[in-house]
């Protein structure tokens, strides 16, 4: 059965398996990568996947129009980045999308703070997310992930369309109503398990599949949604019995949370 209160069994899950990390919430001491230009994924890649994904939704979200979420740039005297605005358009709308695990702002209370574009925060406002305003101009900006926020100390950075993709897939699967784990070795899951079998890549690009610490998977046949984490897979559906099916097909033995 799944628990009626999926979001804390999913605390308490992470609270008790053998690995050394917070889920989307990382070590502070950790040193931020040096930043390298990261080549531009197509919108209309971007575009399709997204479309892919919401499909999921265990309901629509209406579409927020482009140039209301362009006129916050406008607002705010800056650009705002194709990525943030895809990610946006699709989602936007929904409150209980916004902060179903990561905190993300509705579109009018993003701000500016030190140089930074503010939009969220991760999991328990752990730490703080944002675009430094000096690469928000690049066709692949970095998100960068700050330990307060004032922006005053880095913790790390990632491409911003695997990063908005990765975690919206992360937000939908909290809305879903069946949630479990599974635990696969990093190596195992990347050579033997995604697209060969059982879970399948939105699109086959190394920086989409890896470029933040949750990768995005699917099995459309069976509707199931997953987010591969540090050894560990979350698979969500929006039934139990579809959950059930998945579980069977594949002979997994699934932790529900």
């Amino acid at each position: 059965m799944v628990s009626s209160d999926k979001s804390e069994d999913l605390k308490e899950f992470t609270k008790t398996i053998d690995l050394d990390f917070k889920p989307f919430s990382f070590n502070s001491e950790k040193k931020p990568k040096k930043k390298k230009k990261l080549p531009k994924i197509d919108d209309n890649i971007m575009t399709d996947c997204y479309d892919k994904l919401s499909a999921f939704l265990p309901n629509p979200i209406e579409k927020t129009d482009e140039n209301i979420i362009l006129s916050k740039g406008e607002e705010l005297g800056v650009k705002l980045p194709r990525q943030l605005v895809d990610f946006h358009h699709y989602f936007c709308s929904s409150d209980k999308f916004l902060d179903s695990f990561f905190i993300f702002k509705k579109l009018e209370d993003i701000y500016i703070e030190n140089n930074v574009l503010i939009f969220g925060s991760t999991n328990e406002y752990y730490s703080y997310l944002g675009i430094d305003l000096d690469c928000i101009d690049c066709d692949e900006p970095y998100v960068t992930e700050y330990s307060d926020n004032k922006c005053s100390d880095i913790i790390d950075s990632y491409g911003a369309s695997a990063f908005f993709f990765n975690a919206a897939c992360f937000q939908i699967m909290n809305i879903m109503q069946a949630m479990a784990v599974v635990n696969i070795s990093q190596k195992y899951f990347f050579s033997k398990i995604l697209d060969k079998k059982k879970v399948f890549s939105f699109y086959d690009d190394k920086h989409l599949k890896k470029g933040y610490y949750i990768s995005a998977c699917h099995n459309e046949v069976f509707s199931v949604l997953g987010c591969y984490v540090d050894d560990v897979l979350y698979v969500a559906a929006n039934d139990d019995d579809t959950l059930n099916d998945f579980e069977k097909k594949t002979k997994w033995e699934l932790d529900w949370l």
